[in-house]
């Protein structure tokens, strides 16, 4: 985030301004939006010195930005954060697999955080831990964290880079990561959990099955679908159901192994 200050013609009146982009020129995240906010001095006879400043943020493209002389470091700085914000989705992506692989009962919950997201950033960057107290819960973060950036840093190549003012480009950047991470969810869970129950019941297995064997004994069209919908698809929605309400289904279109998963499932 880069500063630029700019004086009125009037000595008694400062304006100051922050650039905040966070887009390329072609597609900028927000509309262009420039704001200056002037405090004046009281009177001639106040001092120098008691002249207030207050900032305000101006959102636009870096092609728009006043003073030429910003804009290369303006495009380093875009470029850093997207790829800054490529590696927290997928760092924290591969942080939630592997902790899952080990321990179904993973609490996702607890970790589809803001604060989890910035401590997964800044992990990121090369930077020193300040020595001192931390909240329990931001300790956590920062022992699972450091639990597996090592590998995920071997894994995608990835080699921690230099950013200034990271802490308030993070809390930014993390909180659209959690926005987007909520609808995504809201989104598409309905679907991949089907998707699941599927793969768990062997659904597409079974029909497939079902069809050939009803097939070779000369099974009319309308018997087959009859049979498979009482066979395959009617336990399967038992299943679903069950689930809706978040109770264990009672079929056999569930084996053992299956039972469990679902069952972990609904932890």
């Amino acid at each position: 985030m880069k500063k630029g200050k700019e004086k009125s013609s009037s000595s008694t009146s400062t304006a100051t301004a922050i650039v905040e982009s966070k887009s390329s020129d072609a597609a900028p995240l927000t509309k262009s939006t420039v704001v200056t906010t002037v405090s004046d001095s009281n009177n001639s006879s106040t001092s120098a010195n008691t002249v207030k400043k207050r900032v305000t943020a101006v959102k636009n493209t870096v092609k728009s930005i006043w003073k030429p002389d910003y804009i290369q470091a303006l495009h380093e700085l875009v470029s850093i954060t997207n790829t800054l914000v490529a590696h927290t989705f997928a760092f924290s992506k591969y942080i939630f697999l592997k902790e899952l692989e080990e321990d179904l009962s993973f609490d996702l919950n607890d970790y589809i955080r803001k604060e989890f997201f910035v401590e997964v950033f800044l992990s990121l960057i090369v930077r020193n831990n300040r020595p001192g107290r931390l909240l329990v819960k931001t300790a956590n973060y920062r022992s699972l964290v450091s639990k597996h950036k090592e590998a995920y840093c071997r894994s995608a190549s990835y080699t921690p880079i230099v950013l200034v003012n990271a802490q308030q480009i993070a809390l930014y950047e993390c909180t659209k990561i959690q926005t987007a991470y909520l609808n995504n969810i809201k989104a598409h869970f309905g679907s991949r959990l089907r998707a699941i129950l599927n793969k768990l019941c062997k659904t597409k297995e079974l029909a497939a099955d079902l069809r050939k064997d009803l097939k070779k004994n000369n099974v009319g069209k309308r018997a087959v679908n009859k049979a498979l919908k009482e066979e395959v698809y009617g336990p399967y929605d038992q299943v679903k159901h069950a689930i809706e309400k978040k109770e264990i289904p009672d079929t056999t279109i569930l084996n053992t192994f299956a039972r469990k998963k679902v069952k972990a499932i609904l932890q």
